[in-house]
Order: C-alpha cells, then structure tokens, then sequence
C-alpha cells in the first residue's frame, strides 16, 4: 500500500471518531486504532517543545542543513503548528515495521479537533 493510500485511512480512521475522540486531556486513541483496518501505532503526542527539541537534536548532526526544527521543512511545521487550538488533541502515528520493510511506512504528526483531523505534518515515508 503506498504512503498517501496510508494516510487516507488513517485520516478516515479518525473522522469516524465521536465528539470526545480527542480532547487534549484525552484522546481516544484505541477508538482510533479500531477504526481503520489497517494496522496503525497512534499515541498522544508529546509538546510541541519536546518535539522541536527532538528535531534539532538530529539536525544539529548536519551543519548543511538550516538549524532549526525540521531544517528545510521548518516552515511547513510552522505552519502545521499554527493550526493548533486549545483544546485541539497532537496525535504520533507510524505505520509498525512490518509496513516499513514492505516500503509502506509511513511516521508523522496530526493535529485532531473533536472527531476531525486539522492538520497532518509527515515526518518519513517508505
């Protein structure tokens, strides 16, 4: 399955999510998971600032690349951040290895307001 077939059902998955499905306090992620059938790994998100602090851990690595999160993608994470309310629900999701070794891998970050998805920022795909 190619990445973008992925993310469709993935953002299907969670369209299917009733009213509480992602409330910042709580998101619903095994209603999530249950509700494609394909295999997903989806966890809550850690803050923004450990994210971004994550990130230039890695770029720091390559002096070429621009130092800042997300290097040449730095502005479309902004973008991505942008669109985040209170209340709104960040969301980690990857594909499991088997799909990575398949070339069907597909890792990254969404940004879910009730039962809608908001925003997808993809960080790698197979």
């Amino acid at each position: 399955m190619n990445s973008y077939k992925f993310l469709c059902y993935l953002l299907a998955a969670c369209l299917l999510l009733g009213s509480s499905g992602c409330k910042s306090s709580s998101c619903n992620l095994e209603q999530l998971k249950e509700s494609t059938d394909r295999e997903i790994v989806v966890s809550k998100a850690e803050d923004f600032s450990v994210i971004e602090a994550g990130s230039m851990k890695k770029i720091s690595l390559n002096p070429d690349v621009p130092q800042m999160p997300f290097g040449y993608r730095h502005e479309k994470w902004l973008a991505f951040k942008k669109k985040f309310q209170d209340g709104d629900c960040l969301v980690y999701f990857t594909t499991p290895e088997k799909a990575w070794k398949r070339l069907a891998g597909l890792e990254g970050y969404a940004i879910m307001r009730g039962n809608e998805v908001i925003a997808v920022f993809v960080l790698k795909v197979s």
